[in-house]
């Protein structure tokens, strides 16, 4: 987020962790219309989007904690995921399958749909700088990629057709990431029947390589300097694994959490990754700056939200 603060959706609230001093302040009470379902930082870190569990969006501007805009629709699905493909353009994904552009900047928002997926899309990744492409993910097993600058329909012209689908994993797939240093490649993990990451060419939807990491991969994140990538897992271990780009070979293990790390988020500064477990628990690691171990290390700083 911006000047390194990270933010964290708990329940019902929405509180900012502050690097440089290491504080936590409560930036939002949506009490009467929670959970929170996702929560994110728009490009620029101008305002921080939140995902309600009653379906409406708010735009939260961290520097006056206002709500400067947002969305009420009692009729949609509640939103899983989201992702900004510029500073005005909002991508959300919901509960029943349906994947939606934005334009803040309009009064009729609604740009263009992308409607393939079965269930809810747990994960939406736009790619690079560019944002030429979208890859999408949900409870259906499926990966999609879409072109953003694919010749829509004319009959159907806010209706996006999908480039590549990907139905290879074999159980919910949970994460995805597209490479930083390698073009048009995207890395997907699969759930508990699956245990995979995957590597596709999304120009051709060609499958590079698929390695079997022994327990579910919960989410993704590559390193923005480096090809390394960093996975996180459930059972047995609740561990986070470094990972060296092509050769697959394991850099670190790193342990501490004592369920699955259901999340995690790369510091703009510093190289530091937060992970984040249902026990309300974060931890911060120097994971892509320092030198890298083979056994398992402790994270540098943690902290429990208190409410």
């Amino acid at each position: 987020g911006s000047n390194n603060v990270l933010a964290i959706g708990l329940e019902d609230a929405v509180y900012l962790w502050d690097a440089a001093n290491e504080s936590t302040k409560l930036l939002q009470d949506v009490e009467d219309s929670g959970p929170i379902t996702c929560i994110r930082w728009s490009p620029d870190c101008a305002v921080l989007t939140v995902a309600l569990g009653n379906s409406d969006l708010s735009l939260i501007d961290p520097a006056t904690e206002h709500i400067v805009d947002g969305m009420e629709d009692e009729n949609q699905s509640p939103v899983l995921s989201l992702a900004w493909r510029s500073n005005s353009i909002l991508t959300v994904g919901r509960f029943d399958g349906t994947v939606v552009d934005y334009d803040f900047r309009n009064d009729d928002m609604f740009i263009c749909f992308y409607n393939e997926h079965r269930s809810g899309v747990y994960s939406l990744k736009w790619s690079g700088l560019s944002r030429w492409y979208l890859a999408s993910e949900g409870l259906d097993k499926l990966v999609h990629i879409w072109d953003a600058c694919m010749p829509v329909s004319c009959h159907h012209p806010r209706q996006r057709q999908w480039l590549h689908r990907i139905n290879s994993h074999t159980s919910i797939v949970k994460a995805i990431d597209w490479c930083p240093t390698w073009s048009n490649l995207l890395a997907s993990g699969g759930g508990r029947k699956d245990h995979c990451v995957k590597f596709w060419n999304t120009v051709n939807g060609a499958s590079l390589n698929s390695i079997d990491v022994g327990s579910e991969v919960c989410a993704l994140l590559w390193d923005k300097n480096k090809s390394e990538l960093l996975t996180s897992h459930g059972s047995p271990n609740n561990q986070l694994t470094l990972w060296n780009y092509p050769s697959m070979m394991r850099v670190a293990e790193l342990s501490g959490h004592s369920s699955r790390v259901l999340s995690l988020a790369g510091s703009p500064l510093e190289g530091v990754v937060a992970s984040a477990v249902a026990d309300e628990t974060v931890r911060f690691w120097n994971i892509f700056e320092t030198p890298k171990i083979t056994k398992p290390e402790l994270p540098f700083a943690q902290f429990n939200v208190i409410r």
